[in-house]
């Protein structure tokens, strides 16, 4: 509710407590991920959808291989990139596919 009124930093902090409290849980995660990346800040968003990644039950979780993508691709962070895209599900199968500044 923090970030959908434009308090991002607040949203932030408070995010950091609840992953504190459950560090098996990685909704905080992935919601810190989407902050970060829609402020532009790929290199921070993904680090914390790496995080969020090891958790491989989560609903989300083609969602967060996708938005974690996008931010490899963001950071020129190709060969991760490879990597991310190889384990998404089938949804993410033309990402394979996307030409690649030499």
């Amino acid at each position: 509710m923090l970030y959908d009124i434009g308090a991002s930093e607040a949203a932030v902090n408070e995010l950091r407590i609840v992953s504190e409290q459950d560090p098996t849980d990685p909704r905080p995660h992935r919601m810190l991920g989407l902050i970060y990346k829609d402020m532009e800040s790929f290199e921070q968003a993904s680090v914390e959808y790496e995080k969020r990644c090891g958790a491989t039950r989560y609903a989300a979780a083609e969602d967060v291989l996708l938005e974690l993508a996008t931010c490899l691709l963001k950071t020129l962070r190709f060969d991760e990139l490879d990597e991310v895209v190889a384990e998404s599900p089938r949804s993410a199968t033309s990402w394979r596919y996307w030409p690649r500044p030499d």
